[in-house]
């Protein structure tokens, strides 16, 4: 980078970083794994990462429409355009959040890992100009990286990765050069009465701790 960007990125205001709890009523009793959230408090994620590739995709589904839910009502309540950009891990999820958000109107501009290396510019480019109210769904892997997407001041992470310096990554589209927000936001999204309540905070809370 440049010494004027850095001096440009330096200047601009660090992420605030929350953990959002969303309920459906259910008890979420078959989504408790207490020892795993303890191995990844203590700072060892691998336990957590092996045992939930099924649980984990049954809690994003659960949370995707709940989640969309949450977002669609603040940007369309709000009297100018407003766009967000959305991380999610698989793609069923990435999928029922493409359907929810489509439905209710807002545009989506979808980025996962089937989406041809030729695309990736032009949804950028696309994302950047969109002057609606408009969603970047990004899949973590597949969009954390080198993407600018300064027209959004939010990041929702309806799926968070379980490796801190991922998530930063995936906030880091909104705080690059360009950006002239005075206040940027990451929520990372839990599901409540479950374990990934919990993960949320832990989540969010390191994040906010490694960016300072």
């Amino acid at each position: 980078e440049s010494p004027e960007i850095l001096t440009e990125l330096a200047a601009m205001p660090p992420v605030l970083w929350r953990h959002e709890t969303v309920s459906d009523g259910a008890s979420g009793e078959e989504f408790r794994t207490d020892t795993l959230v303890a191995a990844l408090d203590a700072g060892n994620a691998e336990p957590l990462r092996q045992a939930t590739l099924s649980l984990r995709q049954a809690v994003g589904l659960r949370k995707a429409v709940l989640v969309a839910a949450n977002i669609r009502a603040e940007m369309t309540e709000s009297p100018t355009a407003v766009r967000r950009v959305v991380f999610a891990h698989h793609h069923a999820v990435l999928d029922r959040l493409e359907r929810e958000f489509t439905a209710a109107g807002l545009t989506v501009f979808r980025l996962d890992g089937t989406t041809p290396p030729a695309a990736r510019a032009a949804l950028e480019t696309a994302f950047q100009a969109f002057d609606g109210y408009g969603i970047f769904l990004g899949q973590n892997d597949a969009a954390k990286e080198s993407l600018t997407l300064t027209q959004a001041e939010q990041v929702e992470l309806v799926e968070p990765s379980f490796v801190t310096d991922d998530n930063l990554q995936m906030v880091g589209r909104i705080r690059r050069h360009g950006q002239r927000a005075e206040k940027l936001i990451a929520r990372v999204w839990g599901l409540a009465r479950s374990y990934d309540q919990r993960v949320a905070r832990i989540l969010a809370d390191k994040a906010a701790l490694k960016q300072k």
